[in-house]
């Protein structure tokens, strides 16, 4: 306690010798407006009901490249043995200056993973495709995923209760899909394309 009083003491002179040297230079308002207060107005300003709306048809009618595939000719099954090269060097977690897997090393991933299920190609827009799913074993297995190299997911949704995936390029080449439709199925470490006559 005596400290603290010693030192106030000591500082009463430099306050009571302290004097104003008045406005040094202009002082100007901000011309700037506030950020927040302008975010804020603007986004008042949007009818985002509206703007959802908007979204929502456009996610409707949206339709990606899809790969265009020939139709089956007759029911036939093949094995394909799925190889992945690597383009990069992968690097050990542990050690960033170590890599793990170098650039060009080969595997096959089903020596790793294991697919929940089968992994089904058709299209959509050949209702004789339509059809086959709806009598197939895939229509009510949850396991398998059905993607399509044509036609409007929304409407097979509806019609199957199911979810539908769109295939793209890179799908139909590892799985080595020629025609639809066509089941890829896991057996062991290779992968057993079927291709159905609807």
């Amino acid at each position: 306690m005596i400290r603290i009083l010693i030192v106030l003491t000591l500082m009463l002179p430099a306050v009571a010798s302290a004097k104003s040297l008045g406005v040094v230079g202009k002082a100007y308002p901000f011309a700037e407006k506030d950020a927040l207060a302008e975010i804020e107005a603007r986004a008042r300003a949007v009818d985002w009901n509206k703007q959802l709306a908007l979204l929502e048809r456009e996610a409707v009618k949206y339709r990606p490249a899809t790969p265009s595939l020939p139709n089956v000719v007759a029911n036939r099954m093949r094995l394909v043995k799925p190889v992945y090269t690597l383009d990069v060097d992968v690097p050990d977690p542990r050690d960033v200056n170590r890599v793990l897997y170098p650039k060009g090393f080969t595997f096959n991933p089903f020596q790793y993973i294991t697919l929940p299920g089968c992994v089904v190609f058709m299209n959509a827009t050949d209702k004789k495709q339509v059809a086959w799913l709806k009598k197939s074993r895939f229509a009510d297995d949850a396991t398998a995923r059905v993607l399509l190299t044509g036609g409007d997911i929304e409407k097979m949704e509806q019609s199957f209760s199911r979810q539908f995936f769109y295939a793209d390029d890179t799908l139909v080449e590892r799985f080595d899909i020629l025609a639809v439709p066509s089941a890829a199925c896991q057996k062991g470490v290779d992968l057993e394309i079927h291709e159905y006559l609807p």
